[in-house]
């Protein structure tokens, strides 16, 4: 079907004291200032029933959520809410994909905790007054997908993928995503999905209840995903669709069976019990419990205090710190195009293909590199 009914919220707000109170964490950027640079492209299109304003997040190759990312899009969300002549919101990336979540190398500075805070971004674009779509094409993954869920809907081109990988870095999602996940698909989905840090479909999101629509592929995709959007505002707009803020919605499961199943879900991650590399996925069950069982507020205190918790954690800083290793060793200087010995160049430069490596023993062994 293309649409669930159940569970869906009006997009009307819900009582204010079910939410964070707005001064504890809302961040405010004059709307009507010029935008923060080319970080997020904004313009406005009419689709057959609405003007519409287009959020485009600019930050190749994967357009990574920086602190001028962050700046440009709160701006731009309320830059739409005060115009009388947007009627809707659509949010997406530009090149390849829809976003690659947090700009990981912020970490290390500090600038991730700088204003606005991911948190925020999401908070206003959910509380926009006007429908806001995410159009969702290539990778959504961690704070980006955090992004989408932050959106009232969301529609997925064929092909793209979506997921919440934090756990392979020893943390978890921060920016309200252990809250709105449980709330839009359910306990099991939310933990199985942040756990594992898998990727997941159009298809199998969209049974989850993670995505509202899939445009499936073809010609002028882009164009269509757009439009798919759009639909989906104008059917806000006109009452024949129902949008939901996520952080609205509550979990469909009893608080009996949240107990069992989160309790099920830590037996299985950590059956010896001594909690050694699993503290993340731990962490998350207990957040989702906490969206299951808790406001929104209060589950949203919960995850930010875990989240701070494993991020100076030893696991943590040792995957952080492989997986910067990972990507440094690609970028040795003497293996660049154009160097003697290096990658293919155009002067005929010889490939490197692989390396002698000198062990313990008395022979060499060939260690295969990868190539350019």
């Amino acid at each position: 079907p293309e649409r669930r009914p159940a569970r869906r919220a009006s997009l009307p707000r819900a009582k204010e004291d079910a939410r964070v109170p707005r001064q504890e964490h809302r961040t405010r950027i004059d709307p009507t200032a010029a935008m923060a640079g080319p970080a997020v492209r904004y313009t406005l299109r009419r689709f057959p029933a609405a003007q519409v304003a287009i959020l485009e997040l600019c930050n190749p190759p994967v357009n990574a959520l920086s602190k001028e990312i962050r700046e440009a899009l709160l701006q731009g969300v309320q830059r739409a809410d005060a115009d009388p002549d947007v009627r809707g919101v659509i949010v997406k990336g530009a090149g390849a994909g829809f976003s690659g979540g947090a700009d990981i190398s912020e970490f290390a500075s500090g600038r991730a905790l700088e204003a606005p805070v991911l948190p925020d971004v999401c908070d206003a674009l959910e509380d926009c007054s006007k429908p806001v779509v995410a159009a969702i094409h290539g990778n959504a993954m961690g704070g980006g997908l955090e992004v989408a869920m932050g959106c009232h809907a969301r529609v997925a081109a064929e092909g793209a993928t979506l997921s919440l990988p934090e756990v392979k870095l020893g943390i978890l999602p921060g920016a309200g995503g252990t809250q709105r996940l449980p709330r839009l698909v359910g306990v099991k989905h939310a933990i199985s999905v942040m756990t594992s840090g898998r990727p997941l479909g159009p298809a199998e999101a969209h049974d989850m209840g993670l995505v509202d629509e899939v445009v499936p592929a073809g010609g002028e995709l882009e164009e269509r995903l757009l439009e798919a959007a759009a639909s989906r505002i104008e059917g806000a707009l006109d009452g024949s669709l129902a949008l939901r803020r996520s952080s609205e919605l509550t979990c469909p499961e009893s608080e009996n069976t949240v107990t069992n199943t989160v309790a099920e879900a830590k037996r299985i991650l950590n059956p010896t019990g001594n909690m050694g590399g699993k503290e993340s996925a731990l962490a998350i069950c207990d957040a989702v419990a906490a969206a299951a069982t808790q406001p929104y507020a209060e589950g949203l205190r919960v995850e930010q205090r875990l989240i701070r918790e494993l991020a100076v954690s030893p696991t943590s800083l040792a995957l952080r710190h492989l997986f910067f290793a990972e990507r440094g060793v690609l970028k040795i200087p003497e293996l660049a195009p154009g160097t003697p010995g290096g990658a293919a160049a155009a002067d005929g430069a010889t490939l490197t293909r692989n390396v002698g490596v000198i062990g313990a023993g008395d022979a060499p062994q060939a260690v295969p590199q990868p190539q350019a």
